[in-house]
């Protein structure tokens, strides 16, 4: 959805660029469809991956739990990586600190 077109205006950037370039021209509808379609995609892997290990436990129990493990640590990482992408750098943190150290001595 998001770089249908962006082939013939590449230039000298490269695909993401040009793909990041036209997104903020993009209609609402195209953001809500997208991220519907993120939200519904990443639940139905959710429910193929516990499909495959319900088909491991039997078989292979010692597999099934390495497995299992693996999962939990990757959706953690889908859960708490945009977290993280979030948090602020350390020069923003001391620039908040300081403001914080001002107001406290008026």
């Amino acid at each position: 959805m998001l770089g249908y077109g962006a082939a013939e205006n590449m230039g000298n950037y490269g695909l993401a660029a040009s793909v990041m370039a036209s997104a903020p021209n993009l209609a609402d509808w195209q953001i809500i469809a997208g991220g519907l379609l993120g939200f519904f995609g990443i639940f139905l892997e959710g429910l193929a991956y516990f499909a495959i290990y319900r088909l491991m436990a039997d078989a292979a129990p010692k597999y099934a739990h390495l497995y299992r493990a693996g999962f939990l640590c990757f959706g953690n990482a889908f859960m708490f990586g945009g977290l993280l992408a979030t948090l602020p750098d350390q020069e923003s943190f001391d620039c908040f600190q300081e403001k914080i150290s001002n107001s406290k001595s008026v």
